[in-house]
């Protein structure tokens, strides 16, 4: 039987949506693994830890509770091309569970000495880090569930045979509203 314009307009609405839902998770798993690989590859200097503690921050939210956010507040000595350079350290994500930087507190101990990533178009920029935590995911999923619902419709929608139902249709079957005893 010859292909209908509604089973080919169902089979361009399937390749719509699997191809849209394919841009959104790429997109999503590269904001997530370009960020992390990038500083991964970055050069990395022997950094002097001159201080370290944990700073916090309390603040109201949508819902009117307090939530309170720590992030490590670290200032480092190190050397890029013979250029020295006194700075804080960045961080990528702040996190409402102290424990989280309580831990990366006590490594960095004043004193120590760490081997750090830079960044090699600007020195001046150095990270103790990446932490994964909701904040660093939070775009990534919003990217990713929607491409993969997307994925999954457009899979339903190509599975789904039209000329099927109408030849059950015409039977008399389920399609037409009779309950089959």
């Amino acid at each position: 039987m010859p292909e209908t314009d509604r089973e080919k307009g169902s089979r361009f609405v399937a390749a719509v949506f699997a191809g849209v839902g394919i841009v959104l998770i790429y997109l999503g798993t590269h904001l997530v693994f370009n960020e992390y690989a990038t500083m991964h590859q970055w050069p990395r200097a022997n950094a002097l830890v001159l201080s370290s503690e944990l700073a916090q921050k309390t603040s109201m939210t949508a819902r009117n509770s307090l939530v309170t956010y720590y992030w490590p507040v670290v200032r480092l000595k190190y050397s890029v091309s013979g250029k020295e350079y006194v700075r804080p350290a960045t961080y990528a994500a702040k996190s409402n569970i102290r424990s989280d930087w309580e831990t990366v507190v006590a490594q960095l101990k004043p004193g120590t000495t760490h081997l750090l990533p830079y960044n090699p178009q600007d020195p001046a920029e150095i990270h103790v880090g990446v932490r994964w935590n909701f904040a660093n995911l939070a775009l990534a999923g919003f990217l990713i569930l929607p491409g993969i619902v997307l994925m999954l419709v457009a899979a339903v929608i190509a599975i789904s045979k039209p000329s099927a139902r109408r030849e059950t249709a015409q039977r008399g079957g389920p399609a037409t509203g009779q309950l089959m005893m």
